[in-house]
């Protein structure tokens, strides 16, 4: 069946008002705010107004199938991403942070951990790097400007974040840059670290007078989204850089192992938001800000 899906998927594309069921089914969280409201009619029976319904179907559509744009007139052409271990700015958002950078923008990545517990068999100096040379390696596929290394120790990042001054440093970066869009883990994320970056990094932007910037999230171990939220769902196309996308997430060859179980729901992530917009590929984010 799967197959055969793919097969007949051009074809399906060209059908653009045909629906969603496949995408709508695995993912609950995109159609919490489409389910029909139930209203109290126990001693009155309220006749269907056909207009306001199609409104509001209309509304929630559009909210939640947005397709971010590159806005070649904004200002500042620098992005952001804020992640906590050195592969996951690729996981969550590489092929849009490739399409960004392509398109003539600033790229910077701020990696909060020294991946220390990646491989505990090994030596500590080894692995910190290792993952720093992976993560350059990828940058540069990418096209990113520069990665930054705040050297915290995994699990421990509320903890030592003030202490060592990564939080001064994050503050700077981007008081600095005031990058137009800056991407980060979800809030609800079920790593501790990918919660704890997410909280940093609204620390950080919200000690920023006047400093508005669009901040959009990412997903990486939330497998099945079934939390209701109040932000709306943001999609990048990102045919043209799948490869790309494809081609960082290789050079974190000390994660091949753990690449594996990631790789499927990669692939069968990008399909799906795709369909969302009517594209091959596409990377989801929630805009928070």
């Amino acid at each position: 069946m799967p197959i055969l899906f793919l097969i007949t998927y051009p074809e399906y594309i060209k059908r653009r008002n045909s629906p969603l069921i496949i995408a709508n089914f695995l993912n609950t969280r995109d159609i919490v705010s489409t389910m029909s409201r139930k209203t109290n009619t126990k001693n009155e029976e309220m006749k269907p107004n056909p207009s306001k319904k199609n409104k509001e179907k209309k509304k929630v559509k559009e909210e939640e199938n947005k397709e971010v744009k590159i806005n070649d007139n904004e200002k500042n052409k620098a992005i952001l991403a804020v992640c906590a271990h050195s592969d996951d700015q690729i996981i969550g958002a590489g092929g849009s942070l490739a399409k960004f950078a392509d398109e003539g923008y600033d790229v910077k990545i701020v990696i909060l951990s020294k991946g220390e517990l990646s491989h505990p068999l090994q030596k500590e100096n080894y692995t910190v790097k290792t993952r720093i040379k992976e993560s350059e390696e990828a940058g540069r596929v990418i096209k990113a400007k520069e990665v930054i290394f705040f050297n915290l120790n995994e699990g421990s990042f509320l903890e030592e974040y003030r202490k060592k001054g990564a939080f001064q440093k994050l503050r700077e970066i981007i008081n600095k840059d005031q990058p137009a869009k800056i991407f980060t883990h979800s809030y609800d994320d079920i790593h501790k670290d990918h919660r704890n970056t997410f909280t940093i990094t609204m620390e950080a932007i919200e000690s920023i007078d006047g400093y508005n910037p669009e901040v959009l999230t990412f997903d990486i171990w939330n497998l099945i989204e079934s939390k209701k939220t109040k932000h709306p769902a943001y999609y990048i196309d990102v045919t043209k850089y799948v490869g790309t996308k494809i081609k960082a997430l290789q050079c974190f060859k000390s994660q091949k192992v753990s690449m594996i179980s990631l790789f499927f729901r990669i692939y069968v992530g990008l399909f799906l938001n795709g369909i969302r917009i009517g594209k091959p590929f596409a990377e989801k984010f929630y805009k928070v800000k």
